[in-house]
């Protein structure tokens, strides 16, 4: 990898659109093996997305939270932005969790992604099913 794992370079192609579900689901998997909350995630038609997580409770935590999709080598630019500003050794304890725990990771992540449909649409977290709920949106 010629960039740190942390940055984005702003090459095109380095966000996929066919990796957006996996990322998103990255965000979401590591939040909920932390012992955090992910809310929701959101597809988009242009083929962006959001996790929605909380709750995490060191800051580590947070920042393993928005690295997850380093793992498959898909940091977007605004997680990007919001790990250049963190401290480096918080930074770095996050990624060697995540090196340490990369197959359990993957493995929810998998069965996250597993869940979404086609996009655009959210799948929301359902605390009283513990499962995940897809909610597709119509075109207009």
């Amino acid at each position: 990898m010629d960039v740190p794992y942390y940055e984005w370079d702003g090459r095109p192609g380095r966000e996929s659109k066919e990796l957006t579900p996996l990322h998103e689901a990255l965000h979401a998997a590591v939040a909920q093996i932390l012992g955090g909350t992910a809310y929701s995630i959101t597809l988009d038609d242009s083929g962006g997305g959001s996790a929605l997580t909380g709750d995490v409770k060191w800051h580590w935590m947070d920042v393993a939270t928005w690295l997850a999709p380093a793992l498959i080598n898909d940091i977007s630019a605004g997680d990007a932005e919001f790990l250049k500003r963190q401290n480096h050794y918080q930074r770095g304890f996050a990624w060697g969790w995540l090196k340490r725990n990369r197959r359990r990771i993957m493995i929810r992540a998998r069965r996250i992604a597993s869940e979404m449909g086609r996009p655009p649409g959210r799948l929301k977290w359902d605390p009283e099913k513990t499962r995940w709920v897809w909610k597709h949106r119509r075109k207009r």
